[in-house]
């Protein structure tokens, strides 16, 4: 399992990268250019780094396919839907919350180092952390009193477990998201594979042996997840703190953190809709006979697009914040913007693959894959599969938005697409019924492709230059403002 092992040496903290071959007879160095995301790989390494984030991804998605045949197995019909209404609202809560913070903690990890201000970092995120899980059991508690209150104790007891859950969910995803930025591939997939996997197992195992109850399987859920973590918590010691004497106060970095997460908590309820509002749409003017069908199409076309988006962001997320550090170089930041449009490019034409296998493949693949039951739209799969590669295309074009201009930059066309996309696919299953909604999907991923890319155009990101500054100001534009 590759690492990084750090040694102290006056004046300066110089990390030193142990998964790398000697070179010219010495170790090679992260140098003053910023932590790993700046050590150089040959193209055979950095596609095995890919190769692990993709297989974890792969592994993850097949522990979810397994663990729902497991759970429908234990939970009757109508446990098993609470159960998954309970998980819709844990994951508003991971938008709003966990998520933000951890994608902080990836943008800002290789800075800190880099700054050897690491602990003072990590203590603006633990602070941070204790008080997201305040926030939650804060706003789940007065809910399960008044539920219990009106005589629901079974829903009571679900919130109170689904509170809890996503405590503990939304702090494991925070150790992945600084797994993730140190770039320990192999680490981030295996716990991210074992945890998906338990989670289930645990769920099903609990329902099984307690009572067939979506409570119940929310708190074997829990204690899968908490079992798993336990590797989580031990890797973050191997981060290369400074000496306790040469801490800096942790408040500017709170500070500092709060202004970058805040616009992810401001889209992440306008995300969570716009995704969300396919299945409300045909639930609401459909059917749920509709939206099964449509729901074995998605997890055929859209699911498999935004995984391999994933992957891709996950190795493409650390390296370029690593590249670009603190955005204060303009000629380190052009390098950055470079190497992300080089990486740009080959997804969009993997993508572009992918869409013409379904295009000429659909019929058999959806045959090969679904029940005949399920097979009424098999037509369709072309449509989301596109729409699955713009969004992606468009997460991507995003990073390289955030690590210049940051996150606050992307909160138009997050939110502005989300409305659209809500719009969109009420409107479309409201006139056109089902059909309409695999129309709408791709046009909406679209309009939100468009808008990242405008925004890197704007920015100069296509044709960035040594001149270019964070904010895409040239030198020029400065003098004449001045």
């Amino acid at each position: 399992m590759s690492g990084y092992r750090f040694s102290f040496r006056a004046p300066a903290c110089r990390p030193v990268a142990a998964g790398f071959p000697p070179a010219a007879g010495r170790d090679r160095a992260v140098n003053a250019e910023g932590f790993a995301g700046n050590v150089e790989r040959s193209p055979r390494a950095t596609w095995s780094e890919f190769a692990c984030v993709a297989a974890g991804q792969v592994a993850t998605a097949l522990g979810a396919i397994t663990g729902v045949r497991l759970l429908t197995e234990v939970l009757p019909p109508a446990e098993f839907g609470l159960y998954m209404l309970a998980m819709t609202g844990s994951i508003l809560a991971q938008q709003l919350v966990f998520a933000p913070l951890g994608a902080a903690a990836q943008r800002f990890l290789a800075a800190a180092i880099e700054q050897q201000t690491l602990r003072s970092f990590l203590e603006a995120l633990a602070f941070l952390a204790v008080a997201s899980v305040v926030l939650v059991i804060g706003v789940a508690a007065p809910v399960a009193g008044t539920l219990a209150g009106c005589g629901k104790g079974t829903l009571a007891g679900l919130v109170l477990a689904t509170s809890v859950f996503t405590v503990v969910w939304g702090l494991a995803t925070l150790l992945d998201s600084i797994h993730t930025a140190a770039r320990w591939r192999r680490l981030v997939a295996v716990n991210q594979t074992v945890t998906q996997w338990l989670r289930w197992v645990g769920a099903a195992g609990l329902a099984w042996l307690w009572q067939p109850s979506a409570a119940a399987a929310m708190y074997g859920a829990t204690a899968a997840v908490l079992l798993a973590s336990a590797g989580r918590c031990l890797a973050v010691r191997r981060l290369p703190l400074e000496p306790p004497q040469t801490a800096r106060p942790s408040g500017p970095w709170r500070r500092r953190l709060l202004r970058y997460l805040l616009p992810f908590s401001t889209w992440g309820v306008f995300t969570w809709a716009g995704t969300a509002s396919d299945r409300w749409a045909l639930a609401l003017y459909a059917s749920t006979y509709d939206v099964g069908l449509y729901a074995v199409l998605y997890q055929l076309g859209y699911f498999p697009c935004v995984l391999l988006g994933d992957a891709i962001q996950q190795f493409l997320g650390p390296v370029l914040f690593g590249r670009i550090g603190d955005g204060a170089d303009p000629q380190r930041l052009a390098h950055a913007l470079r190497w992300h449009r080089s990486v740009f490019w080959p997804a969009v034409a993997l993508f572009a693959g992918g869409w013409l296998a379904a295009w000429n493949f659909a019929g058999p693949i959806v045959a090969f894959l679904a029940a005949p039951d399920y097979r009424a739209y098999a037509s369709g799969l072309p449509l989301l599969v596109a729409a699955g590669a713009l969004f992606s295309l468009g997460q991507i074009l995003a990073l390289a938005i955030i690590g210049t201009c940051g996150s606050a930059a992307l909160l138009p066309a997050k939110i502005g697409c989300a409305v659209l996309t809500v719009a969109a696919n009420f409107g479309a299953v409201r006139w056109a019924g089902p059909q309409g909604l695999l129309v709408a999907m791709p046009i909406t991923a679209a309009c939100y492709l468009l808008a990242t890319a405008w925004q890197c155009h704007r920015i100069q990101l296509r044709w960035a230059t040594a001149d270019a500054e964070p904010t895409g100001e040239t030198r020029t534009e400065r003098k004449k403002a001045a």
